[in-house]
Protein backbone atom coordinates (compact mmCIF):
# COMPACT_ATOMS: atom_id res chain seq x y z
CA UNK A 1 0.00 0.00 0.00
CA UNK A 2 1.46 3.18 -1.15
CA UNK A 3 2.27 5.64 2.05
CA UNK A 4 0.42 8.56 2.02
CA UNK A 5 1.08 12.27 2.38
CA UNK A 6 -1.17 14.51 4.95
CA UNK A 7 0.98 17.62 5.33
CA UNK A 8 -1.14 20.81 6.52
CA UNK A 9 0.09 23.88 5.31
CA UNK A 10 -0.83 26.92 7.09
CA UNK A 11 -0.13 30.35 5.64
CA UNK A 12 -1.47 33.68 7.52
CA UNK A 13 -1.14 37.10 5.48
CA UNK A 14 -0.98 40.27 7.57
CA UNK A 15 -1.35 43.73 5.97
CA UNK A 16 -2.10 46.39 7.75
CA UNK A 17 -3.85 49.03 5.17
CA UNK A 18 -3.92 51.75 7.71
CA UNK A 19 -3.84 52.06 11.29
CA UNK A 20 -5.53 50.20 13.25
CA UNK A 21 -6.67 48.21 10.11
CA UNK A 22 -5.64 44.52 9.90
CA UNK A 23 -6.48 42.21 6.88
CA UNK A 24 -5.90 38.88 7.86
CA UNK A 25 -6.15 35.74 4.81
CA UNK A 26 -5.96 32.22 6.36
CA UNK A 27 -5.29 29.47 3.66
CA UNK A 28 -5.64 25.52 4.38
CA UNK A 29 -4.40 23.37 1.94
CA UNK A 30 -4.30 19.59 2.27
CA UNK A 31 -3.13 16.59 -0.77
CA UNK A 32 -6.23 15.55 -2.38
CA UNK A 33 -8.38 18.53 -1.91
CA UNK A 34 -9.13 21.96 -3.57
CA UNK A 35 -6.98 24.78 -2.41
CA UNK A 36 -10.03 26.46 -0.06
CA UNK A 37 -9.65 29.64 1.58
CA UNK A 38 -10.78 31.88 3.81
CA UNK A 39 -10.92 35.77 3.99
CA UNK A 40 -12.02 37.99 6.62
CA UNK A 41 -11.07 41.92 7.37
CA UNK A 42 -11.69 43.44 10.44
CA UNK A 43 -10.82 47.05 11.80
CA UNK A 44 -9.26 46.92 15.47
CA UNK A 45 -6.70 48.09 17.60
CA UNK A 46 -3.29 45.98 16.30
CA UNK A 47 -1.83 46.18 19.71
CA UNK A 48 -4.49 44.84 21.71
CA UNK A 49 -5.14 41.83 19.50
CA UNK A 50 -1.04 41.23 18.76
CA UNK A 51 -1.47 37.82 21.06
CA UNK A 52 -4.02 36.38 18.73
CA UNK A 53 -2.50 37.88 15.29
CA UNK A 54 0.76 36.66 16.31
CA UNK A 55 -0.41 33.13 16.92
CA UNK A 56 -1.28 33.03 13.34
CA UNK A 57 2.81 33.80 12.16
CA UNK A 58 2.91 32.54 9.03
CA UNK A 59 3.54 29.07 8.65
CA UNK A 60 4.67 26.64 6.39
CA UNK A 61 4.75 22.74 6.10
CA UNK A 62 3.71 21.82 9.30
CA UNK A 63 2.84 17.79 10.36
CA UNK A 64 -0.09 17.10 11.76
CA UNK A 65 0.92 16.87 15.41
CA UNK A 66 2.99 20.76 14.86
CA UNK A 67 -0.79 22.07 13.34
CA UNK A 68 -3.02 20.38 16.03
CA UNK A 69 -0.54 22.43 18.63
CA UNK A 70 -1.01 25.35 17.10
CA UNK A 71 -5.07 25.09 16.37
CA UNK A 72 -5.19 24.65 20.74
CA UNK A 73 -3.23 27.51 20.89
CA UNK A 74 -5.88 29.16 18.30
CA UNK A 75 -8.92 28.22 20.67
CA UNK A 76 -7.34 29.39 23.75
CA UNK A 77 -6.88 32.41 22.69
CA UNK A 78 -10.04 32.61 21.16
CA UNK A 79 -11.89 32.25 24.56
CA UNK A 80 -9.62 34.44 25.73
CA UNK A 81 -10.54 37.04 24.03
CA UNK A 82 -14.40 36.37 24.62
CA UNK A 83 -13.29 37.43 28.21
CA UNK A 84 -11.80 40.67 27.01
CA UNK A 85 -13.07 44.41 27.20
CA UNK A 86 -12.02 47.47 25.54
CA UNK A 87 -13.46 50.70 25.30
CA UNK A 88 -11.71 52.10 22.37
CA UNK A 89 -13.09 49.58 19.91
CA UNK A 90 -15.78 47.08 19.37
CA UNK A 91 -14.36 43.43 20.16
CA UNK A 92 -17.81 41.61 18.56
CA UNK A 93 -16.71 41.98 15.20
CA UNK A 94 -13.47 40.64 15.94
CA UNK A 95 -14.70 37.18 18.03
CA UNK A 96 -17.43 36.93 15.65
CA UNK A 97 -14.29 36.58 12.77
CA UNK A 98 -12.16 34.25 14.75
CA UNK A 99 -14.86 32.10 15.48
CA UNK A 100 -15.75 31.84 11.94
CA UNK A 101 -11.79 31.01 10.89
CA UNK A 102 -11.70 28.42 13.77
CA UNK A 103 -14.82 27.18 12.35
CA UNK A 104 -13.56 26.54 9.14
CA UNK A 105 -9.92 25.22 10.16
CA UNK A 106 -11.85 23.00 12.38
CA UNK A 107 -13.72 21.51 9.32
CA UNK A 108 -10.51 21.28 6.99
CA UNK A 109 -8.43 20.07 9.81
CA UNK A 110 -11.08 17.27 10.49
CA UNK A 111 -10.87 16.04 6.62
CA UNK A 112 -7.51 16.26 6.16
CA UNK A 113 -6.35 14.27 9.18
CA UNK A 114 -8.91 11.69 8.36
CA UNK A 115 -7.30 11.25 5.22
CA UNK A 116 -3.92 10.31 6.66
CA UNK A 117 -5.87 8.83 9.38
CA UNK A 118 -3.63 10.48 12.36
CA UNK A 119 -6.63 12.37 14.51
CA UNK A 120 -5.87 11.74 18.26
CA UNK A 121 -3.39 9.34 17.91
CA UNK A 122 -6.27 6.91 15.94
CA UNK A 123 -6.16 6.50 12.21
CA UNK A 124 -9.73 5.38 11.19
CA UNK A 125 -9.03 3.41 7.63
CA UNK A 126 -5.52 5.37 7.61
CA UNK A 127 -2.03 3.95 7.39
CA UNK A 128 -0.78 0.58 8.71
CA UNK A 129 1.82 0.92 11.57
CA UNK A 130 5.56 0.05 10.27
CA UNK A 131 8.05 -1.80 11.40
CA UNK A 132 11.69 -1.20 10.22
CA UNK A 133 14.41 -4.11 9.36
CA UNK A 134 17.94 -3.85 8.25
CA UNK A 135 19.49 -7.11 7.14
CA UNK A 136 23.35 -6.43 6.64
CA UNK A 137 26.57 -7.70 7.59
CA UNK A 138 26.61 -4.72 10.66
CA UNK A 139 30.92 -5.63 10.48
CA UNK A 140 31.23 -3.13 12.34
CA UNK A 141 28.13 -1.32 13.03
CA UNK A 142 28.66 2.71 12.03
CA UNK A 143 27.22 6.05 12.81
CA UNK A 144 26.11 5.56 9.04
CA UNK A 145 23.36 2.76 9.90
CA UNK A 146 22.17 4.57 12.53
CA UNK A 147 21.27 7.58 10.89
CA UNK A 148 20.01 5.30 7.87
CA UNK A 149 17.53 4.19 10.52
CA UNK A 150 16.70 8.27 11.81
CA UNK A 151 16.44 9.28 8.40
CA UNK A 152 13.83 6.55 7.26
CA UNK A 153 11.86 6.57 10.17
CA UNK A 154 11.52 10.85 10.34
CA UNK A 155 10.28 10.29 6.55
CA UNK A 156 7.11 7.72 7.71
CA UNK A 157 6.23 9.61 10.15
CA UNK A 158 6.03 12.86 8.19
CA UNK A 159 3.97 10.52 5.70
CA UNK A 160 1.87 9.74 8.24
CA UNK A 161 2.86 6.80 9.63
CA UNK A 162 3.89 5.39 13.26
CA UNK A 163 7.34 3.60 13.30
CA UNK A 164 6.60 0.70 16.44
CA UNK A 165 9.91 -0.77 15.59
CA UNK A 166 13.32 -0.60 14.40
CA UNK A 167 15.40 -4.14 13.79
CA UNK A 168 19.53 -4.29 13.02
CA UNK A 169 19.86 -8.25 11.94
CA UNK A 170 23.11 -9.27 11.54
CA UNK A 171 24.02 -11.57 8.66
CA UNK A 172 24.49 -15.40 9.82
CA UNK A 173 28.38 -16.45 9.32
CA UNK A 174 27.19 -19.03 6.38
CA UNK A 175 27.66 -15.39 4.38
CA UNK A 176 31.24 -16.22 4.18
CA UNK A 177 31.98 -12.70 3.57
CA UNK A 178 35.93 -12.26 3.47
CA UNK A 179 37.06 -10.21 6.48
CA UNK A 180 33.47 -10.98 8.53
CA UNK A 181 33.98 -10.85 12.53
CA UNK A 182 32.27 -13.99 13.91
CA UNK A 183 28.60 -13.86 14.03
CA UNK A 184 28.35 -13.28 18.15
CA UNK A 185 30.74 -10.07 18.07
CA UNK A 186 28.65 -8.45 15.31
CA UNK A 187 25.64 -8.92 17.15
CA UNK A 188 27.06 -7.68 20.49
CA UNK A 189 28.52 -4.71 18.41
CA UNK A 190 24.97 -4.22 17.05
CA UNK A 191 23.49 -4.19 20.38
CA UNK A 192 25.77 -1.61 21.60
CA UNK A 193 25.03 0.57 18.38
CA UNK A 194 21.34 0.16 18.84
CA UNK A 195 21.60 1.83 22.75
CA UNK A 196 21.87 4.93 20.65
CA UNK A 197 17.98 5.40 19.39
CA UNK A 198 15.86 4.45 22.05
CA UNK A 199 13.47 2.92 19.09
CA UNK A 200 16.23 0.89 17.88
CA UNK A 201 17.14 -2.94 18.80
CA UNK A 202 19.39 -5.46 17.86
CA UNK A 203 17.90 -9.13 17.18
CA UNK A 204 20.58 -12.27 17.01
CA UNK A 205 18.29 -14.49 15.47
CA UNK A 206 19.36 -14.71 11.48
CA UNK A 207 23.33 -14.66 13.18
CA UNK A 208 21.97 -17.74 15.40
CA UNK A 209 20.84 -20.14 12.94
CA UNK A 210 22.88 -23.06 11.64
CA UNK A 211 22.82 -21.47 7.90
CA UNK A 212 22.18 -18.93 5.55
CA UNK A 213 19.24 -17.10 6.07
CA UNK A 214 17.32 -15.87 2.74
CA UNK A 215 16.66 -11.74 3.50
CA UNK A 216 12.73 -13.11 2.57
CA UNK A 217 13.17 -15.60 5.23
CA UNK A 218 14.40 -13.06 7.79
CA UNK A 219 11.27 -10.71 6.65
CA UNK A 220 8.83 -13.29 7.15
CA UNK A 221 10.33 -14.47 10.19
CA UNK A 222 10.09 -10.62 11.82
CA UNK A 223 6.74 -10.34 10.22
CA UNK A 224 5.59 -13.68 12.62
CA UNK A 225 7.04 -12.82 15.08
CA UNK A 226 5.44 -9.56 16.12
CA UNK A 227 7.00 -8.94 19.31
CA UNK A 228 4.89 -6.42 21.54
CA UNK A 229 6.76 -3.42 20.92
CA UNK A 230 5.79 -4.40 16.57
CA UNK A 231 2.10 -3.79 17.92
CA UNK A 232 0.41 -1.07 18.22
CA UNK A 233 -2.93 -2.69 19.35
CA UNK A 234 -4.20 -6.44 19.80
CA UNK A 235 -5.91 -6.29 16.06
CA UNK A 236 -3.38 -4.78 14.01
CA UNK A 237 -0.54 -5.63 12.89
CA UNK A 238 3.01 -3.83 11.89
CA UNK A 239 4.31 -3.99 8.13
CA UNK A 240 7.61 -4.76 8.37
CA UNK A 241 9.97 -2.87 5.97
CA UNK A 242 13.29 -3.33 4.50
CA UNK A 243 15.98 -0.43 5.26
CA UNK A 244 18.41 -0.39 2.84
CA UNK A 245 20.81 1.64 0.97
CA UNK A 246 20.46 2.05 -2.60
CA UNK A 247 22.88 -0.50 -3.47
CA UNK A 248 20.77 -3.11 -2.74
CA UNK A 249 18.57 -1.84 -5.27
CA UNK A 250 21.32 -2.25 -8.05
CA UNK A 251 21.65 -6.10 -6.92
CA UNK A 252 17.95 -6.56 -7.74
CA UNK A 253 19.38 -5.35 -11.25
CA UNK A 254 22.47 -8.00 -11.45
CA UNK A 255 21.67 -11.77 -12.55
CA UNK A 256 21.89 -14.45 -10.30
CA UNK A 257 21.90 -12.41 -7.04
CA UNK A 258 18.37 -12.23 -6.23
CA UNK A 259 15.75 -14.65 -7.49
CA UNK A 260 12.73 -13.57 -9.49
CA UNK A 261 10.76 -14.34 -6.65
CA UNK A 262 12.55 -13.55 -3.92
CA UNK A 263 12.26 -9.82 -5.65
CA UNK A 264 8.43 -10.22 -5.81
CA UNK A 265 8.09 -11.07 -2.34
CA UNK A 266 9.73 -8.28 -0.80
CA UNK A 267 8.73 -5.41 -3.35
CA UNK A 268 5.38 -6.47 -3.54
CA UNK A 269 4.63 -8.09 0.24
CA UNK A 270 6.77 -5.89 2.39
CA UNK A 271 8.52 -2.75 0.65
CA UNK A 272 11.30 -1.24 0.50
CA UNK A 273 12.52 2.28 2.17
CA UNK A 274 15.96 2.97 0.54
CA UNK A 275 18.11 5.69 1.74
CA UNK A 276 20.17 6.74 -1.72
CA UNK A 277 23.86 7.81 -2.04
CA UNK A 278 25.41 10.11 -4.20
CA UNK A 279 26.81 7.34 -6.10
CA UNK A 280 23.57 5.77 -7.29
CA UNK A 281 20.84 7.38 -9.83
CA UNK A 282 17.93 5.45 -8.25
CA UNK A 283 15.73 7.23 -9.93
CA UNK A 284 17.12 5.70 -13.31
CA UNK A 285 17.16 2.43 -11.55
CA UNK A 286 13.05 2.02 -10.89
CA UNK A 287 12.03 3.86 -14.06
CA UNK A 288 14.04 0.47 -16.15
CA UNK A 289 10.79 -1.18 -17.53
CA UNK A 290 10.07 -4.29 -17.04
CA UNK A 291 12.00 -4.77 -13.72
CA UNK A 292 10.74 -5.87 -10.72
CA UNK A 293 11.70 -2.09 -9.42
CA UNK A 294 9.43 -0.70 -12.05
CA UNK A 295 6.46 -2.99 -11.31
CA UNK A 296 6.70 -2.46 -7.78
CA UNK A 297 7.67 1.31 -7.93
CA UNK A 298 4.38 2.19 -5.72
CA UNK A 299 5.90 0.20 -2.90
CA UNK A 300 10.08 1.74 -2.57
CA UNK A 301 10.16 4.83 -0.74
CA UNK A 302 13.18 6.96 -1.45
CA UNK A 303 14.83 8.49 0.99
CA UNK A 304 17.46 11.15 -0.23
CA UNK A 305 20.21 11.64 2.07
CA UNK A 306 20.82 15.87 2.35
CA UNK A 307 24.56 15.03 3.86
CA UNK A 308 26.92 13.24 1.26
CA UNK A 309 29.28 11.11 2.60
CA UNK A 310 32.03 8.14 1.87
CA UNK A 311 31.76 6.10 5.75
CA UNK A 312 31.69 2.43 4.96
CA UNK A 313 32.38 -0.28 7.44
CA UNK A 314 34.86 -1.75 4.60
CA UNK A 315 36.82 1.44 5.20
CA UNK A 316 36.80 1.56 9.26
CA UNK A 317 37.70 -1.78 9.26
CA UNK A 318 41.16 -0.80 6.98
CA UNK A 319 41.68 2.17 8.99
CA UNK A 320 41.31 -0.28 12.47
CA UNK A 321 44.09 -2.50 10.83
CA UNK A 322 46.28 0.14 10.07
CA UNK A 323 45.52 1.17 14.02
CA UNK A 324 44.16 4.45 13.20
CA UNK A 325 41.86 6.44 15.17
CA UNK A 326 37.49 5.45 14.37
CA UNK A 327 35.86 7.73 16.97
CA UNK A 328 33.02 9.06 15.58
CA UNK A 329 33.23 6.81 13.16
CA UNK A 330 31.17 3.96 15.00
CA UNK A 331 29.79 4.33 18.67
CA UNK A 332 31.79 4.56 21.14
CA UNK A 333 30.50 1.29 22.53
CA UNK A 334 31.44 -0.09 19.48
CA UNK A 335 34.68 1.05 19.18
CA UNK A 336 36.00 -0.14 22.80
CA UNK A 337 34.39 -3.57 22.02
CA UNK A 338 36.22 -3.99 18.89
CA UNK A 339 39.69 -2.54 21.01
CA UNK A 340 38.36 -5.21 23.77
CA UNK A 341 38.60 -8.41 21.56
CA UNK A 342 41.16 -7.10 18.61
CA UNK A 343 39.01 -7.43 15.96
CA UNK A 344 39.75 -6.24 12.50
CA UNK A 345 43.84 -6.18 12.85
CA UNK A 346 44.64 -8.78 10.83
CA UNK A 347 47.62 -7.53 8.13
CA UNK A 348 44.89 -8.59 5.62
CA UNK A 349 42.72 -6.10 6.34
CA UNK A 350 45.58 -3.31 5.80
CA UNK A 351 45.30 -3.47 1.58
Amino acid sequence: MPLGLGVCTVRCIRQQARAPALTRVLHLSWPGNSFRQLKATSRFNLAEYHSVTASASPLTSLSLPVCEARRSQLVGQQRSLSGTSSSNFALGPIRGHLRGVLAQAEGSWHSMAASVGELNGKRPGGQQPVALLSCGSFNPPTVMHLRMFDLARFALEEMGHQVVGAYMSPVNDAYKKANLAAGKHRVAMSHLAAEQLPYLQADGWEAEQSEYQRTVDVLKYFSQRQHPDMQESSTETARVMLLAGADLLETFLEPGIWSEEDQETILRDYGVVCITRATTAVEELLARPGTSLSRHRQNIHIVHEPITNDISATKIRRELALGHPVRFLVPDAVAAYIKEHDLYSSPDLKR
